[in-house]
C-alpha cells in the first residue's frame, strides 16, 4: 500500500522543489530551521518525528504560508486566479480598510464577512499599572523624586 502524504507535506516538498532552502521555508512558515530540518528529514529523534510532540502547529502555519483558498469575491468576478494564498487571503481581510480605491475597498468588505477570513492573531501589548517613585539625586546632593508608568508584563 502507497504511503499518504499530508498537504502539508506537499507543500513543503513543493518549496523545496521550486529551489528553496530550509531556511528561507522557515522564515516564511516561522518556525526555527533545525525544527523545520527534522521534520522534512523525519529526523527519528525529533518529538514531531517519533510522536513525542503534535506536528498540528506545524501543519497549521504550514498551510497559513503555502496553502490556497478559493477566494469566493473573485470567483464572483470571474478573474482566472481565484485560487489565492492564506497570506495574500489574510493580508487583504485584516488590513486597514484601504481607502481611496474603490475596487479594493469592495474586495475589503467582501472578506470581512468570509468563511475563509482568518482570525486576527492578538499580541500581548504592556498596560500601565500605575505610577511609580524613584528617588534621584543631583549633582549637589538634591533628593527628587522622578516618577515613571511600570509595566504590568515586566
Amino acid at each position: 500500500m502507497e504511503e499518504v502524504i499530508p498537504v502539508w507535506r506537499q507543500l513543503l516538498q513543493s518549496q523545496l522543489n521550486k529551489g528553496r532552502n530550509v531556511k528561507q521555508i522557515a522564515d516564511d512558515v516561522g518556525l526555527n530551521r533545525s525544527t523545520l530540518s527534522a521534520i522534512i528529514n523525519r529526523t527519528p529523534s525529533s518529538p514531531y518525528v517519533n510522536g513525542k510532540s503534535s506536528t498540528k502547529g506545524v501543519e497549521d502555519a504550514v498551510m497559513r504560508a503555502f496553502g490556497r483558498v478559493i477566494c469566493p469575491y473573485l470567483e464572483q468576478l470571474g478573474i482566472c486566479k481565484s485560487r489565492i494564498t492564506r497570506q495574500q487571503c489574510a493580508k487583504n481581510a485584516l488590513g486597514p480598510a484601504p481607502m481611496g480605491n474603490l475596487v479594493q475597498m469592495e474586495q475589503w468588505r467582501a472578506c470581512q464577512g468570509c468563511e475563509h477570513k482568518p482570525t486576527p492573531i492578538k499580541h500581548k501589548v504592556p498596560v500601565p499599572r500605575g505610577p511609580k517613585s524613584i528617588k534621584a539625586v543631583d549633582a549637589g546632593g538634591n533628593q527628587s523624586s522622578i516618577f515613571e508608568m511600570e509595566l504590568e508584563n515586566e
